[in-house]
C-alpha cells in the first residue's frame, strides 16, 4: 500500500493503466444503464397514458426514476473517477427525495393523515423491527399522531444529514483536507460525519421500517411490500455497501497497482455493483409500479359514509 495513491485517478491516467478486460465490467455496467433508461421510459408512457390523477402519476414518476438515477450516477462514477463525490451526492439526495415521497405515498393511499389516523385507530405501531429491534425495551405502540410524528421525523433527518455529510466530505476532498480511508481516524473530522451519516441511515430505515410495517395489512392490493423493498434495497446499497467493501479494502482485498489503492478500486467496484444492482431492482419496481391501482380513498371516504349513516341512526334511535 505505500507504493499506491489514495487519490482518485484522472481518466487519462486509468484509462491507460486498465486492460480490456478489466474494461468489460463497466462497459456492460453501461449498457444496462440504457436499458434501465429504456424502461423508465416505457413506465412512463404507462403512467402517463393509465393514471388520470397528476399527483399520483407525478409520485410514481419519481420514485420509478430513483433506479435509472442510481444507474446513470454509478455509471459517470466508474468511468470517471474523480466525480465520484459528486455522483455519489446527486443519487444520495434524489433517494433522501424518494424516501419521503414513499412515506407521503403510503399516507395518501389512506386520503391524508387524518384518514390514515382514523383507519388505524385500533392499531399498533410495531417500534421494535429491524434493524433496531434489540435497542428497544419496547415493542408495539398505539398508532396515534404523536408516535407517527415521532417515525417521520426519523425518516424526515435521513434527507438532510446523508446529503449534507457527502456534501462536507466532497467539499474537504477538493481541499485535500479528505481522502479515503481518512475517515477511520477518529481525530478526522469526516469520522465524525461519516459516524453520524451512518446512524441516520440506520434511524431512517428503521423509522420507514416502523410505518411500513405499521399499514401494510391494510394495502394489500397496492403491493406496497414490493414497492417497500424496492426501495429499501437502494437505501442498503448506496450506504451500507461500501462499508463492507472498505472493510476488504483495508486489508488490501483488492490489492493495489499503479496508482489505484485498495480504496479506490472499492469504490469503482461498489459503483459497479449498484448499476447491475439497480438493474434488477428497477425490474422488481416495474411489477410493482407498472399496473393499475384500485381507488383506496373512494372506499375509505366510503366507509366514513356509512359509518356517519350508523352514528346517525344510533343517536336517533337513543
Amino acid at each position: 500500500m505505500s507504493n499506491c495513491s489514495n487519490e482518485f485517478p484522472t481518466t487519462g491516467v486509468l484509462y491507460d493503466e486498465l486492460s480490456v478486460g478489466a474494461l468489460v465490467p463497466g462497459l456492460i455496467g453501461c449498457a444496462l444503464a440504457f436499458v434501465v433508461i429504456g424502461i423508465y421510459i416505457e413506465e412512463i408512457w404507462f403512467i402517463l397514458h393509465h393514471y388520470p390523477h397528476k399527483t399520483q402519476r407525478t409520485k410514481f414518476i419519481c420514485l420509478l426514476g430513483l433506479y435509472p438515477v442510481v444507474c446513470i450516477t454509478s455509471s459517470f462514477a466508474v468511468l470517471i473517477p474523480r466525480a465520484t463525490f459528486l455522483c455519489e451526492l446527486v443519487a444520495a439526495t434524489y433517494l433522501s427525495f424518494c424516501i419521503l415521497l414513499f412515506v407521503n405515498m403510503m399516507v395518501s393511499y389512506f386520503g391524508g393523515t387524518k384518514n390514515l389516523l382514523h383507519v388505524m385507530t385500533d392499531e399498533k405501531m410495531p417500534f421494535g423491527v429491524p434493524p433496531c429491534c434489540c435497542l428497544v425495551c419496547f415493542n408495539k405502540l398505539p398508532f396515534n399522531r404523536k408516535h407517527l410524528r415521532i417515525a417521520t421525523i426519523m425518516v424526515l433527518q435521513i434527507t438532510i444529514i446523508k446529503p449534507l455529510s457527502l456534501f462536507i466530505a466532497a467539499v474537504l476532498w477538493t481541499d485535500n483536507q479528505y481522502s479515503p480511508g481518512d475517515e477511520s481516524a477518529p481525530k478526522n473530522g469526516v469520522f465524525y460525519t461519516n459516524l453520524t451519516s451512518i446512524i441516520s441511515t440506520v434511524s431512517g430505515i428503521w423509522g420507514i421500517a416502523i410505518i411500513y410495517r405499521s399499514t401494510r395489512s391494510k394495502l394489500p392490493a397496492y403491493r406496497i411490500g414490493i414497492k417497500f423493498i424496492s426501495l429499501q434495497l437502494v437505501l442498503i446499497f448506496l450506504n451500507l455497501q461500501f462499508s463492507i467493501i472498505s472493510l476488504l479494502a483495508r486489508n488490501d482485498i483488492p490489492g493495489c497497482a499503479g496508482t489505484r489503492d485498495s480504496l479506490v478500486r472499492g469504490y469503482r467496484l461498489h459503483h459497479t455493483m449498484l448499476v447491475y444492482e439497480a438493474f434488477l431492482v428497477s425490474i422488481l419496481a416495474r411489477f410493482a409500479y407498472r399496473r393499475l391501482e384500485p381507488e383506496l380513498l373512494s372506499r375509505l371516504e366510503f366507509q366514513d359514509e356509512v359509518q356517519k349513516t350508523d352514528d346517525n341512526k344510533v343517536n336517533g334511535n337513543v
